[in-house]
């Protein structure tokens, strides 16, 4: 009885040492905690892209084509702070009809008719609020008399 248990203990052994260093290895290579999920690392079908999808498609409803149109988003942690760069760009990419300008760009106050909010808290004395939309806020830009 003791020579037929020894191996089969020896084999349960083997099996339980090989699958504990294998998770053990499997979690330390499977970095999806850690990884940013950015707009840098976006691709078509992210559930984050197709939410700025759905602002843009109302903006493009509501704003005239060739339209300067400034977009802010909020910055992000620290060593994230370009993600409000790649938020305007995929912006730009959906909005192809439209100038998009970031809001931190020098000219923007000069050339914007419109801004979009995306999540970024705007509230600017010239902002007039023109639409709550699908996860962003377009406002209409007033100048101010000279």
């Amino acid at each position: 009885m003791l020579r037929k248990a020894i191996p089969g203990l020896l084999l349960l052994w083997c099996v339980l040492s090989f699958s504990a260093e294998t998770g053990k290895a499997l979690g330390e290579w499977d970095q999806r905690a850690t990884v940013p999920r950015g707009p840098r690392y976006w691709r078509f079908g992210n559930p984050q892209l197709d939410r700025l999808a759905a602002c843009l498609d109302g903006v493009r409803a509501q704003v005239p084509p060739g339209s300067f149109i400034t977009f802010a988003s909020p910055a992000g942690p620290e060593g994230m702070e370009r993600n409000a760069l790649f938020r305007t760009l995929w912006a730009a990419y959906f909005l192809p009809e439209h100038e998009i300008l970031p809001i931190d760009d020098p000219s923007a106050p000069l050339l914007a008719e419109y801004a979009i909010d995306y999540r970024a808290g705007l509230d600017l004395p010239q902002l007039e609020l023109m639409a709550q939309l699908h996860g962003c806020r377009l406002w209409k830009v007033r100048r101010s008399s000279p």
